[in-house]
Formats: C-alpha cells, sequence, structure tokens
C-alpha cells in the first residue's frame, strides 16, 4: 500500500506511538528525509490507557 501510494505520488499519513530510535532504520530513516517527508511529532495522551504517553519533540516543516 505504501508503495502504491508513494508510486503515485499520494500523500500518505503514518501514525504510530513508537519514537523513531524504536522503528527500524530503513524505515526511519525516510521518514526524516526532507525530501520525501515531513515529521509532525504530536503531544497528547495515550487514550488506550495500558501505556503512559511518550514524550515526543516537534520538527517545524521546511518552507521551501
Amino acid at each position: 500500500m505504501i508503495n502504491h501510494r508513494y508510486n503515485a505520488k499520494l500523500a500518505t499519513v503514518i501514525t504510530t506511538s513508537s519514537s523513531l530510535d524504536e522503528i527500524e532504520n530503513r524505515i526511519s530513516s525516510r521518514l526524516v528525509d526532507p525530501k520525501i517527508s515531513v515529521l509532525f511529532n504530536i503531544m497528547a495522551p495515550d487514550f488506550r490507557g495500558d501505556r503512559p504517553a511518550a514524550k515526543r519533540t516537534y520538527r517545524p516543516q521546511r518552507k521551501s
């Protein structure tokens, strides 16, 4: 699905409660590449109740 959306130049939103350090390197390296993605870290409580909310940092979008 991700490959199809990438090839079709469609926007894709990926959400996770994992930090970038916890994501496999070949995936996280693409998520932080400013040429192909914009990373937004949202600080919000974990409403699932089974895990404490992780601390996140915000990286603003780069202007072209």
